[in-house]
């Protein structure tokens, strides 16, 4: 017999109660690197470019920045709703972002070109797909991008970002918005990395500048503290999640794997800020 599907959704209020005291801090804490993010931004627009070239990196570098803020905004609303597979989306967009962010520092004259490209042939130029092999971890943000972007098409993976696994007889509930906190942990973590990396990168690159508003100390104590919440998530997650043993399977060895890279990436930058 063939399994029939039915659409149920929760209570958005319930849901948004559920996921809010999952995640606990770990809102706040997104909130925060958000803020950090605009001073840097402002900042950043503060800067005179010396020459043409650093003038356009730094505009690309503000454009880029803005984008991956409002997906980040997105990404938070979304999960907190129930919302999973969409907040997953807005992640594949930062990781875009971040890689393209990275690609026109390594590539300051590139970057006007960026800036003026309109047709669809010149923005598929700057596509992740074409220039993932031209940054340090590039492999990791092409599996993470592609990962997302099996799970946003009508496919096997997509089923299992949308779909959660009860069943009733022969039927599979698809319910959204949703809470379900394996998952949903799993989502947040992606996110907050994604917005922890951009937030040290553009430290890295521009801490020399006048009035740069960031401590490299406060830094490196929120990255630690933010670690330790996480892994205090994934273990809350795993004990409210009943149905983790299915959830998992379309996490483990996958998403989870691509955030232990950038993880062991953010070591390597956080080791270069200036020690206390």
């Amino acid at each position: 017999m063939k399994e029939k599907y039915q659409i149920v959704t929760e209570s958005l209020k319930t849901v948004e109660t559920q996921v809010t005291a999952l995640l606990g801090e770990g809102k706040a804490a997104q909130e925060h690197l958000l803020s950090l993010l605009c001073q840097e931004l402002e900042a950043l627009n503060e800067i005179d470019g010396k020459t043409p070239i650093d003038e356009a990196l730094k505009q690309a570098t503000l454009l880029l920045g803005s984008r991956f803020h409002s997906d980040a905004q997105s990404g938070l609303s979304l999960l907190c709703s129930g919302h999973i597979l969409q907040a997953s989306i807005m992640q594949r967009d930062m990781t875009e972002v971040v890689v393209l962010i990275q690609y026109l520092q390594l590539h300051p004259k590139e970057a006007d070109a960026f800036m003026k490209s309109k047709s669809l042939s010149q923005r598929k130029r700057f596509s992740l797909p074409k220039v993932w092999k031209t940054i340090p971890n590039g492999q990791s943000y092409r599996d993470q991008f592609d990962i997302t972007s099996a799970s946003a098409h009508p496919s096997s993976v997509g089923l299992g970002m949308a779909l959660r696994p009860e069943r009733k007889a022969n039927t599979k509930l698809f319910i959204g918005p949703f809470y379900q906190p394996f998952p949903t942990v799993m989502v947040f973590q992606t996110i907050i990395v994604s917005i922890l990396e951009i937030v040290v990168l553009l430290h890295k690159w521009y801490k020399d500048s006048a009035a740069w508003p960031l401590n490299p100390n406060e830094l490196k104590i929120l990255r630690k503290a933010i670690l330790a919440h996480l892994i205090h998530l994934r273990s809350e997650a795993e004990k409210q999640d009943s149905k983790l043993e299915d959830t998992i399977l379309f996490f483990k060895g996958k998403s989870l794997e691509q955030v232990e890279a950038m993880w062991k990436k953010m070591n390597e930058i956080v080791t270069c800020l200036p020690k206390e």
